[in-house]
């Protein structure tokens, strides 16, 4: 019993600082009820519909078409899921949520709980596994799970499954001390189950990783050379074959995409100039723009550049101060011979490649040598990139908490004390956070549901609102939550990358919009067709405007010059009136 007591005391640490993080970070963001969602009314519920879709197809049967890549959406567009991500790696947890009878709206809030407790978790296992320090670990888990570089990350909730990134340099640390073929399959099959969450995550786990695999084995060379025999070679090649071929099932749908293709039949292939923004500047590392406990101060830092909202990835004095003081400190060790373990040096030098490939200053980077291998051109938002490197963030604070106090007897305290300033400089108060209430998003599609609850399962439906009010995407993803709760085919959507030919019903939702793409895919079957569900205070408004020759007339001609429909002008007219008529009303 006292042994079961010792070895459970021995998690307290870690606990104390995954609920810290969880109540700091994750519910600040969430909300303590699970009113928000984070990120927008776009990416979020886009994420949201790719995890149902997967449920709904793999565990329940439930989706009007055939293949999973062909999801139901831009119908009857093939292989739409490959436009962009696909969460396949993850949804399962999610599903669990969905089989205990939560919404689609909650069960992605504890999906994202879960994968949050994840990252944090295999982050701990990976950095006691080196470090031998529990206290130290809990703090490098902390930064990478709970980073305030992680702010603009929660926008894009595909970016959330991070927790291989540990696991891979785990089982790459094991490999390092025992050169075990076990342990190298492991590693690689980690950075293969990163792709299949989170693809652009599997390419930029990939470069570190190999980095520090080639310098830890030329650290370890002749400790290989002494356990290689034609075995263990054979044992490594085979380790790599059977990954490729798990692999593959992923790869092969997106090397055959329709995305690839430009409307000629040319493979389309993205310019290096086209992503060469997106890759981060050491401004980005010092900028934050959020309302944060410490750092108002840098809002201005980073207001300068491209897309500055996707390079607010400022990590903290924490871990700035850990880098400067692990510089110094290794350089005295240097000089006095007394050398880091060689594994220390195989993550150091992984993190300083790593940042240099993935650093631009001004219109240079050393990631244009990386952009010329195959798939790699591939990946836009290399700001991405902070996902990968908290792992080396979290080992430099860890490492600096055990050299400076990991061996004093008082460690408690002086965890408690450390663990409280590292959440005031990685806090961020609930207002800055991007996010939106579950309410909002369920609100906004009650008119769409009132009008196709009563369809057959696997209806074509095109939802055309005249008023196209608000954000385009938002408009067409209300359409997919919809379609998609009463499994119904739908010609609305929306991706990162829009389909050859789809433009104009994208941008228009109209009719002309619908023709021009149902008859570039030679589509002839009929769509029911969802507008708004006009009051009948509008109703009779119209009416007025139809019964008036005058004010008819001239709601045509406004139409002809603004190049929109007659019926379009007329509800806008109506709606103008009725605004009119309430503000003279309150007056």
């Amino acid at each position: 019993m006292k042994t079961l007591f010792s070895k459970t005391t021995l998690y307290i640490p870690a606990l104390i600082g995954l609920f810290t993080g969880l109540f700091f970070v994750t519910f600040e963001m969430l909300g303590f009820n699970l009113a928000f969602l984070p990120g927008d009314l776009g990416d979020t519920r886009f994420n949201i519909y790719i995890l149902e879709h997967a449920h709904q197809y793999f565990l329940m049967d439930n989706v009007p078409t055939e293949g999973y890549w062909n999801a139901p959406f831009i119908y009857p567009q093939e292989s739409i899921i490959t436009f962009s991500d696909n969460l396949l790696g993850t949804f399962f947890i999610y599903s669990f949520f969905r089989f205990i009878g939560f919404d689609i709206y909650l069960s992605f809030q504890w999906w994202m709980i879960v994968i949050t407790i994840l990252n944090y978790g295999f982050a701990y296992i990976f950095l006691n596994y080196v470090l031998k320090n529990k206290y130290a670990s809990v703090l490098g888990a902390f930064i990478f799970a709970f980073s305030i570089a992680l702010i603009q990350q929660y926008v894009h909730p595909q970016t959330y499954p991070r927790f291989c990134i540990p696991l891979a340099f785990y089982f790459a640390a094991r490999f390092n001390n025992h050169l075990l073929t076990k342990d190298f399959f492991w590693m690689v099959f980690f950075v293969v189950y990163q792709f299949y969450c989170v693809v652009y995550l599997g390419f930029m786990l990939a470069i570190p990783l190999a980095i520090f695999s080639i310098v830890s084995l030329s650290l370890n060379w002749k400790k290989f050379v002494l356990k290689s025999n034609l075995k263990n070679i054979l044992l490594l090649f085979v380790s790599l074959i059977v990954n490729v071929l798990i692999l593959l099932p992923l790869v092969l749908p997106y090397m055959s995409s329709p995305a690839k293709y430009r409307p000629n039949g040319e493979v389309f292939y993205r310019k290096y100039e086209e992503i060469l923004g997106s890759i981060p500047t050491i401004q980005s590392y010092l900028f934050i723009n959020s309302e944060t406990l410490l750092w108002g101060s840098l809002k201005g830092m980073g207001a300068g550049l491209d897309d500055w909202w996707n390079h607010q990835l400022f990590i903290g004095v924490t871990c700035i101060a850990s880098m400067f003081f692990l510089l110094l400190f290794g350089l005295k060790r240097i000089i006095a011979k007394d050398f880091f373990p060689k594994i220390y040096w195989a993550f150091g030098i992984s993190f300083l490649l790593t940042l240099l490939f993935y650093m631009r200053f001004e219109e240079s980077s050393l990631y244009s040598y990386l952009f010329e291998i195959p798939g790699f051109n591939a990946v836009r938002a290399l700001h991405r990139i902070i996902n990968v490197e908290l792992i080396f963030f979290g080992f430099f604070v860890a490492l600096t908490f055990k050299i400076v106090l990991g061996n004093r007897k008082n460690n408690w305290l002086a965890f408690l004390i450390v663990l409280t300033f590292v959440v005031a400089d990685n806090f961020i108060f609930n207002t800055g956070f991007v996010r939106f209430n579950k309410n909002e998003a369920q609100e906004r599609v009650g008119h769409i549901r009132e009008q196709v609850k009563d369809l057959n399962f696997g209806t074509l439906v095109s939802y055309e609102p005249i008023l196209l009010q608000g954000k385009k995407p938002f408009i067409h993803i209300d359409a997919m939550m919809v379609a998609q709760e009463f499994g119904l085919r739908l010609v609305n959507g929306y991706t990162s990358t829009v389909p050859t030919g789809y433009y104009h019903f994208a941008s228009g939702m109209n009719e002309r919009g619908r023709n021009i793409w149902m008859q570039r895919k030679g589509l002839e079957e009929e769509a029911f067709v969802i507008k708004e569900i006009l009051t009948p205070e509008i109703e009779k408004i119209i009416q007025k405007i139809k019964s008036s020759p005058e004010w008819f007339e001239r709601i045509k001609k406004q139409a002809v010059k603004r190049k929109i429909t007659l019926e379009e002008n007329i509800i806008r007219n109506a709606i103008w009136v009725q605004t009119e008529n309430k503000t003279k009303t309150a007056d």
